[in-house]
């Protein structure tokens, strides 16, 4: 599989497969394809998996695109819904990701979309991000779209970083996530960051998004008094 990104505003990913290379993505993704791509809509994964990725407002059915003539390439063009950027990002059978929800954009079909639980209670309930996060593991590359402009940091082991609410895209499987609260009265209330910070601590790869996604919510103090 080979790939091309295009644009800055609202970019695109232009794919070309060659048999037996196959592609799945997010409904309303596809933006075109060539005469040699063959397009269909399953469960992918199964119904098990179908079923869970449900539950982090992902759709049970996706679209995956294959190869019709294996001694001719294909051509798909696959495109994000919103303002901002496309991040290539390659899993391994050791380097899986956590994206937030709705980041996962496409992915080759040796990669598994599946979810992952956060560990701690206050970090699903006050963490923005929720209680599950997209885990994508298995050996091939996976996309994902964001909101803004990217910025991607490598955390040393032991090294921490506060994220605001809503910023994150994805981080490594060896990243610890949680929370930790916002300190001082004035900040609390007129701060407009809400109460809580997301924490990330190394080793491992993070991926942020300067715009703020549109499904993450900011507890504020209004909220729990």
């Amino acid at each position: 599989m080979e790939y091309t990104i295009i644009g800055e505003t609202f970019p695109l990913i232009e794919i070309t497969l060659t048999a037996p290379d196959r592609i799945y993505c997010q409904s309303h993704a596809v933006m075109y394809l060539d005469a040699n791509a063959a397009f269909s809509t399953r469960v992918t994964g199964g119904g098990i998996k179908g079923l869970k990725r449900m539950f982090i407002r992902e759709p049970l059915f996706l679209n995956e695109i294959a190869v019709i003539d294996p001694n001719q390439p294909c051509v798909v063009g696959v495109a994000g819904t919103g303002i901002g950027k496309i991040v290539p990002v390659a899993i391994t059978p050791t380097t899986s990701y956590l994206f937030q929800k709705g980041a996962f954009l496409a992915a080759e079909s040796t990669v598994d979309l599946d979810i992952a639980f956060t560990k701690k209670i206050g970090a699903g309930l006050f963490g923005g991000e929720g209680f599950m996060f997209q885990y994508l593991h298995g050996n091939g590359m996976v996309f994902a779209k964001t909101f803004g402009d990217v910025h991607t940091l490598r955390l040393a082991d032991g090294e921490t970083i506060r994220v605001n609410t809503g910023r994150i895209v994805g981080f490594e499987h060896t990243v610890k996530y949680d929370i930790d609260r916002v300190r001082g009265a004035s900040s609390i209330l007129f701060s407009g960051e809400g109460l809580f910070f997301s924490t990330l601590t190394g080793p491992g790869t993070v991926i942020l998004q300067s715009g703020l996604a549109p499904q993450s919510k900011t507890t504020t103090f209004s909220e729990v008094v």
